[in-house]
């Protein structure tokens, strides 16, 4: 494990949380109907749109479940896994990798929730 590899992980994996905390705080706003019509709001749906939508009109899924964001948000954490696989140990296994970016995708989604749960306490 090198100093630059963990160097290039910090800012990957600070990218990679974000992204997969607007889309589940837009999974669960579009399925508890909530506005989003504030700035975060607004800035999260069109931050999203250019990867969300696409994928919407592809798949056509028919539930109050954003599958979209869910299935990009895990897309992301394994795209996230295995950069980091390879950048840390410098090979990555097919068995375990997709149960660690499962894992990671849930650790993070705990966090988002927390996260909003408190915002909406204040």
């Amino acid at each position: 494990m090198s100093l630059f590899a963990e160097l290039l992980l910090i800012p990957l994996q600070a990218v990679a949380t974000l992204w997969v905390a607007m889309l589940i705080i837009r999974a669960w706003a579009t399925a508890t109907q909530a506005p989003m019509r504030q700035p975060a709001g607004e800035f999260i749906m069109r931050l999203t749109d250019f990867a969300v939508l696409p994928l919407r009109r592809a798949f056509k899924f028919q539930s109050r479940i954003d599958w979209a964001c869910i299935l990009l948000g895990y897309a992301a954490c394994a795209v996230f896994v295995f950069l980091a696989g390879v950048l840390l140990v410098g090979r990555v296994t097919l068995a375990s990798f997709w149960w660690v970016a499962f894992l990671t995708y849930l650790r993070w989604a705990i966090y988002t929730a927390m996260v909003v749960l408190i915002a909406q306490a204040v």
